[in-house]
């Protein structure tokens, strides 16, 4: 196993497209939290719950995380990135953007996920205007 922080994020984005809902769960500790659209689930076996019924609705997903922000401190770990995820069943598509934040523990076999938060920024087609909350450190600004 490899002392990667990043390597649960990338490898939960391999498994979800892969439809791998287990080694996702085993990606978290047994206390995680998955917060989802302001959504919380708890623990391995419910989040593979939501998971299976989530991803069950799509034939093809492809998601990608780019710009992560790593910051480490002992045996602790925060990232966040930015997330774009593209969704396909029969004739409908789904586009979504968003953020992932991550709050990670070391283990003996790597960094596990304690935390995990998906955080929605827009859609195509729009989604629950509720659950598109935006970067969760924007500011507004003011034009000249």
């Amino acid at each position: 196993m490899t002392d990667d922080p990043l390597r649960p994020l990338y490898t939960y984005l391999d498994r979800v497209d892969a439809g791998d809902v287990d080694a996702i769960g085993a990606l978290f500790t047994e206390d995680g939290v998955y917060d989802i659209l302001n959504t919380e689930h708890r623990g391995p076996a419910d989040i593979v719950r939501y998971l299976r019924t989530a991803l069950s609705a799509w034939e093809r997903t492809s998601h990608h995380a780019s710009n992560p922000l790593v910051d480490v401190d002992g045996d602790t770990a925060r990232i966040s990135a930015s997330l774009y995820a593209y969704h396909s069943a029969d004739e409908t598509v789904w586009h979504f953007w968003g953020r992932y934040t991550q709050r990670l523990v070391r283990r003996g076999d790597g960094w596990a996920i304690a935390h995990m938060a998906l955080i929605g920024i827009a859609s195509d087609p729009p989604g629950d205007p509720a659950q598109f909350t935006g970067h969760p450190d924007r500011r507004p600004v003011e034009a000249p």
